[in-house]
């Protein structure tokens, strides 16, 4: 049961960065995204939260995992990719 739940934690990550990355807020530095979407997004990942970070920080913190996860090959077997990305620093 739990590795399920973490395989579909993991699989709505990877989901969540491809809507991300298509509405381009990778390359905007997050900047359009709201403060609760930007502290949500974190919190999902696993990234520094507000508790530790600005909010600066925290866009400046998703914006570089979006440019990690940017790079995954397409050719990579997508029913992996949320395996791949739980494994990122």
């Amino acid at each position: 049961w739990t590795a399920r739940q973490v395989d579909r934690i993991a699989n709505a990550i990877a989901k969540d960065d491809r809507l991300l990355m298509l509405e381009g807020h990778h390359a905007n530095g997050c900047e359009s995204l709201t403060a609760e979407e930007v502290i949500d997004a974190c919190l999902l990942r696993g990234l520094p939260s507000k508790m530790t970070l600005s909010m600066q920080d925290m866009r400046r913190c998703l914006t570089n995992h979006l440019a990690m996860t940017s790079q995954i090959p397409e050719t990579f077997d997508p029913a992996q990719q949320g395996s791949f990305l739980m494994h990122l620093p």
